[in-house]
């Protein structure tokens, strides 16, 4: 599509951070990465570094035990196409409802 000058919107690439209760433990999280575009893989980490293809690629939901920072990126054929989304995982927590949350994971 770049080639032909065809417009649309890259943020299809971009990974979607997802976080539910994790029911197995008290007051913690699940965190699930997915694309809308099949075929693309999601590097990320949780404790800021660098999202290249050495650190850990998303296959199954996870479990942040520690870690400040959501960070993934996406990439295709070993070359990054979507950007770099970063989500503080306080919010995260938020978002399913948990508060009071210390940045290690575990409840003030």
């Amino acid at each position: 599509m770049d080639a032909e000058q065809i417009k649309y919107a890259r943020s299809m690439f971009d990974a979607i951070i997802t976080a539910k209760k994790d029911i197995s433990a008290f007051d913690s999280i699940t965190v699930d990465l997915a694309t809308e575009v099949a075929g693309l893989d999601i590097y990320y980490s949780f404790d800021n570094s660098n999202r290249t293809i050495s650190i850990q690629i998303h296959l199954d939901p996870v479990h942040p035990q520690r870690g400040v920072l959501a960070q993934s990126h996406t990439y295709r054929n070993g070359r990054p196409i979507g950007r770099e989304i970063d989500v503080p995982i306080a919010d995260l927590q938020r978002r399913v409802g948990l508060t009071g949350i210390h940045q290690t994971g575990r409840l003030a």
